[in-house]
């Protein structure tokens, strides 16, 4: 296919189109809320974790549990700063296979939240309870490797959520608490997935 001659330029019709000038170069178009081509949302899934600290003390209900920093979680939720979505899908894999399995709360935040030590209180200060988005459960598991302790594991499913949110950074914020009596296997690892719909 030969190249054609437009306003004084040379087109060749296999380059891309640049959509402003019409001459053959490649214009990069910044994230933004407008979707180039796009006919429906798309779908992203944020993950973090935590490997809670080398001993088996026991949590009381509304303990923070998380790594020895401690860290706050942080999922990456949306395509771009500002970005919005609703959290539809949430997961909780854990190394363990306690007989008692823990109960446990993951609350999000759009703003980053003040995290208590592992296995202490968790305190929220009315400034963190306004940036909550929501919270999700996961108080129902399902055993995968059914040995007792540290040689198993279990996870926990949190279907049918409608968690809206629009965060500053592209990050929602997760904080996570026990609300039961819950004696844990050392360094147990928490992998939390969050499903997203991304506007």
């Amino acid at each position: 296919m030969s190249d054609h001659i437009i306003g004084g330029s040379v087109i060749n019709p296999l380059a891309p189109l640049d959509v402003q000038t019409g001459v053959d170069s490649l214009v990069a178009l910044l994230p933004s809320e407008f979707h180039v081509g796009e006919v429906g949302g798309s779908t992203e899934i944020a993950i973090d974790y935590y490997v809670r600290p080398a001993n088996v003390t026991q949590y009381a209900a509304g303990d923070q549990v998380a790594n020895g920093v401690p860290d706050v979680l942080e999922f990456a939720v949306s395509r771009i700063d500002g970005g919005t979505g609703v959290i539809i899908h949430a997961s909780c894999t854990d190394t363990a296979n306690q007989a008692t399995k823990p109960d446990l709360r993951l609350y999000l935040f759009d703003t980053l939240p003040t995290i208590a030590a592992d296995n202490a209180p968790w305190t929220p200060s009315d400034a963190d309870m306004v940036n909550i988005v929501g919270y999700v459960e996961f108080s129902a598991w399902e055993i995968g490797l059914a040995t007792a302790g540290a040689d198993g594991n279990c996870v926990s499913l949190a279907t049918n959520l409608q968690i809206p949110f629009d965060c500053t950074n592209g990050v929602v914020y997760g904080l996570l608490v026990v609300r039961n009596a819950y004696t844990p296997v050392s360094a147990e690892v928490f992998s939390l997935r969050l499903g997203v719909l991304q506007d």
